[in-house]
């Protein structure tokens, strides 16, 4: 079996990284009664400074951002900080500072840290001290950031740009952070999800590969499998036992019974009891609050080989993808059906995004910060890879899990990355040299799934971290019935709606 590219393992304990949460609220009621700075800019347009077509400031003069996000390192592989690094370095006029620069091992291994950066966030923001740039973490929905008042619109931004084409990039996934006509919020890019069924427990699919499909018919699946094979002992819904009875399905199911736009919730309906009472089923050995993950090209090999090596041991395979695995949404086995993808009762197909970039109003440059944003997710005509393949003129903009904002760069990405797969990564590999080994027509397979995505996964954070107490007594502890865990996330919701 070719080696595995880029496989990672990851354990995510959640009560780890959320444990602040009650107090953020009240730090944001606070500030919102207080309102914001006088100091606040009331313009809608970026107007400060002068900035050249390439970007570039009047010579001899420095122009300066500040940069606050959580991952302030700028030789980390992902995320605005390294988009800084690659700005500043086309543009030796630009510099962009950020205030505090911390690692991701600091934000996995101290949940201080991250619950810190939060509570600056907010602070920050409604007293009017925030960094020109901000990057967001799902803190405030984007209702409670237009209602402040603090953030410029970027819509209107991209409206005024005669460069900026919305054809050109995925704008579904930007309506996501819209509220009463205002952007308020844009993600460098999104993550995807994929399932692979072992097809000696399922048999033959009554769905076509690329079909989208709830927890629903997940479970159907799950049901015939037991009905039809004697299960072992070890048995597990997910290859490695990736995911728990909570996180198999909530980043999904869960914000389709939320309506923040509207103010309503829905949690103590029938639909969402029988949810929790489903899912309560998956076999699995994860407590509710431990997720892993498994993503990287080669991972659905992995899966078929173990199949064929220690048996019917999972129903299937749960994975991201991104660039660096458009390749495995083409490959056949004789023992795995896929892909499919993961969708809510609503019909939704919520994402993941990374690194969502905020322009507070007191942001110095407006214009520089714009020109920083395009950067970020633009169409890019060379694109490269750190490390491996750095064309002159190159720009590594969006990590090999990800998908990018830009559609043309899913497939400049996707093509690229393959070829490093095939070579296994060798350097001093003349890529412009190779055919494209990727048919068009699994990225434009793909590109209809991805068109398809709204609404960011899993509940606001606000939200999510107020009832996660309720679920993991449901699911851990049984002190909960489906019922009464229903009626209090409902009862929680409402109070966090009405903040």
């Amino acid at each position: 079996m070719k080696k595995v590219w880029s496989l990672v393992l990851a354990v995510c304990l959640l009560l780890g990284c959320f444990g602040c949460q009650n107090q953020q609220d009240a730090l944001y009621s606070a500030a919102k009664e207080d309102g914001p700075s006088s100091s606040l800019a009331e313009s809608s347009s970026p107007e400060s400074g002068q900035v050249s077509e390439n970007g570039e400031g009047t010579a001899g003069e420095k122009r300066t951002l500040t940069l606050r996000t959580i991952i302030g390192d700028m030789d980390h592989p992902v995320g605005a900080a390294p988009m800084a690094k690659q700005y500043m370095e086309l543009h030796p006029d630009v510099e962009i500072v950020i205030p505090e620069s911390h690692s991701g091992e600091e934000m996995v291994n101290n949940g201080d840290f991250y619950n810190q950066y939060v509570e600056n966030l907010v602070v920050d923001l409604m007293s009017g001290e925030a960094a020109d740039l901000v990057v967001d973490v799902g803190v405030l929905t984007p209702r409670k950031y237009v209602e402040a008042g603090v953030l410029y619109d970027i819509g209107q931004w991209m409206k005024d740009d005669p460069d900026f084409h919305e054809e050109d990039y995925y704008w579904n996934v930007f309506q996501s952070y819209q509220y009463d006509g205002q952007l308020v919020g844009v993600p460098l890019s999104f993550v995807a999800k994929s399932i692979w069924f072992n097809k000696n427990l399922v048999g033959e699919l009554e769905y076509e590969p690329w079909e989208l499909l709830d927890y629903k018919q997940v479970m159907e699946l799950y049901d015939r499998a037991a009905e039809n094979h004697t299960l072992p002992e070890n048995f597990t819904m997910t290859y490695g036992d990736m995911r728990s009875k909570y996180s198999m399905f909530a980043e999904v199911e869960l914000p389709a019974y939320l309506d923040p736009v509207a103010n309503t919730a829905r949690f103590d309906s029938p639909e969402f009891i029988h949810y929790l009472k489903e899912s309560k089923r998956i076999p699995t050995q994860l407590p509710a609050g431990q997720t892993n993950s498994m993503t990287g090209r080669g991972v659905v090999e992995m899966f078929s080989e173990s199949i064929r090596e220690e048996g019917d041991t999972s129903l299937l395979l749960y994975s991201t993808v991104g660039m660096g695995e458009v390749g495995e949404l083409m490959e056949e086995y004789d023992n795995v059906a896929g892909p499919y993808f993961l969708k809510s009762t609503q019909g939704n197909i919520p994402f993941l995004p990374l690194d969502i970039l905020l322009v507070p109003k007191t942001c110095s440059d407006p214009e520089l910060a714009w020109d920083f944003i395009k950067f970020c997710i633009a169409p890019v005509e060379t694109p490269a890879m750190a490390y491996v393949w750095e064309p002159e003129g190159g720009i590594d903009m969006t990590p090999l899990t990800n998908v990018p904002m830009a559609k043309q760069n899913l497939e400049q990405w996707g093509q690229l990355y393959e070829k490093m797969y095939l070579t296994e990564s060798e350097r001093n590999v003349d890529f412009d040299a190779m055919e494209d080994p990727l048919p068009a027509e699994v990225f434009q397979r793909f590109d209809q799934v991805l068109s398809q995505c709204s609404g960011q996964q899993d509940l606001p954070f606000g939200l999510n971290v107020n009832v996660l107490d309720l679920l993991w007594q449901y699911y851990d502890t049984d002190t909960l019935s489906a019922e009464d865990c229903a009626r209090q996330i409902q009862e929680r919701a409402e109070i966090w709606l009405q903040e």
